[in-house]
């Protein structure tokens, strides 16, 4: 086993960095940072005051957008269903006559005509 020997003065040892006293410079060094920073917030809580009715505005412009294509769309059902309604009441005499008898209760008069009452299932029920 072979040693290698070192001679420590041939070592150079880093130097020590100086110690330094903080400057006046830096104190006013964090005073300007802290001075930016407030001026960013403020900046950025400003912009959004600001914009925000902005925002709430488009929101519940498309929240009534959304509930306007609903009513649309339930209204377009209801046109189509009176449109075929009215088909039918032009071409159809049976459905004329169903319409008679459900709606306005008539018959023909060789007919007669029984109505039973639904049954109440609370109260009104025959001793």
């Amino acid at each position: 086993m072979t040693t290698v020997r070192v001679n420590k003065s041939l070592i150079a040892a880093a130097p020590k960095p100086a110690r330094t006293r903080p400057s006046k410079d830096h104190g006013l060094h964090k005073a300007v940072q802290a001075l930016k920073f407030a001026a960013l917030t403020i900046a950025l809580v400003s912009v959004f005051l600001f914009f925000k009715p902005s925002f709430d505005q488009i929101r519940d412009n498309k929240l009534s957008l959304n509930r306007l294509s609903e009513d649309i769309a339930q209204k377009q059902k209801l046109v189509e269903t009176l449109r075929r309604e009215q088909q039918s009441l032009h071409s159809d005499p049976e459905h004329i006559e169903r319409i008679a008898r459900d709606k306005l209760n008539l018959a023909r008069p060789d007919e007669y005509v029984y109505r039973f009452e639904p049954k109440n299932s609370i109260g009104n029920t025959p001793p």
